[in-house]
């Protein structure tokens, strides 16, 4: 029920509030319904200490489109990326952006946003992006900024890391499968 900031024309354009997951109810993403054009999720990031946008090779997040009964193709729609209000990429002519019904991640290089030396330098400031549509009623989940560089990586307190490091070279592990044939995981 969390509602987040909006780019958009007027404020009853659109609506970012977290929401079940469309796919995995036991998790959450951010609902994003618009009802004029160009409304997107807008958010405020603080990068670490000592680190710029100029850090960063890429930013990325998840989108998910369900089926929309108000429009036949929800998903052709232009993508837009915005820094600090100012529009740095545009996928125009109504691109297909996700297929519908499926996770689809979107990454954009940063090289590729046009980004001015005195945005390259911030610390601080807003990422608004989305689908411009009228009719928009998708997911985003998993934004990131991933580094480049020397930035420091984040601390790995309270994450999971599996690794194989103490397996045997050629031990098998269980497969999710239909039939046993069906395919092997092997170390």
């Amino acid at each position: 029920g969390y509602t987040y900031q909006m780019k958009a024309w007027y404020p009853e354009d659109g609506t970012a509030t977290v929401a079940a997951n469309p796919t995995s109810s036991a998790n959450k993403a951010v609902n994003i319904v618009t009802t004029n054009w160009d409304a997107m999720l807008k958010l405020s990031v603080t990068l670490p200490s000592g680190t710029t946008l100029a850090d960063y090779e890429s930013f990325s997040f998840d989108i998910y489109i369900g089926t929309n009964a108000n429009d036949e193709n929800p998903n052709y729609k232009n993508m837009f990326v915005f820094i600090d209000d100012e529009k740095k990429f545009e996928d125009a002519e109504y691109p297909k952006q996700a297929e519908m019904s499926t996770w689809t991640t979107k990454t954009f290089l940063l090289s590729s946003l046009d980004l001015t030396d005195a945005e390259k330098a911030k610390n601080t400031f807003t990422i608004a992006f989305g689908v411009s549509t009228n009719k928009g009623n998708y997911y985003v989940d998993n934004v990131k900024l991933t580094g480049g560089g020397d930035v420091t990586p984040p601390p790995t307190t309270g994450n999971v890391t599996i690794d194989f490091n103490d397996k045997t070279i050629g031990q098998t592990e269980a497969m999710k499968a239909w039939y046993t044939t069906d395919g092997t995981a092997t170390i």
